[in-house]
């Protein structure tokens, strides 16, 4: 379960976070952590959250890409999406994924049709961590 927790940033502002305790991120609690999130997104779709939904796809998608980079203690979800993004050197499916990920709503809090936030976090995983089994177990 993650951690509430303070940080202080390199520019001495202090930000509100969550995170795992120290180790967890390097070894296969990521998948669990990401599995939990993923679950609560899909379980805000269902209640007609979508806006909630698409916040905890895109934090969900920040635990794949730490474990990738190494990285204990992170920058935000959506800066380590942006990071992803423009990284030559990762997969290019997780990189497209990252793209539809950090994509701007339009006026009415609605991205294109045919983007499913969901499914581009669990392609995103697969894409960096190709052992990593989607929620339908393939």
């Amino acid at each position: 379960m993650p951690v509430p927790g303070k940080i202080v940033s390199p520019s001495g502002e202090r930000r509100r976070l969550y995170h795992k305790p120290a180790g967890i991120i390097g070894g296969m609690s990521w998948k669990i952590t990401f599995a939990e999130e993923l679950s609560h997104a899909r379980q805000a779709r269902q209640q007609g959250k979508e806006g909630q939904a698409r916040v905890l796809a895109r934090r969900a998608a920040g635990y794949p890409i730490r474990a990738f980079y190494s990285l204990e203690n992170a920058p935000s979800a959506y800066e380590l999406l942006l990071r992803l993004k423009e990284d030559e050197g990762a997969p290019a499916a997780a990189r497209r994924a990252a793209e539809w990920l950090t994509l701007r709503v339009d006026e009415a809090f609605r991205l294109p049709a045919q983007v499913d936030l969901l499914q581009e976090t669990e392609n995103l995983a697969l894409a960096l961590f190709p052992v990593v089994k989607n929620s339908k177990g393939e």
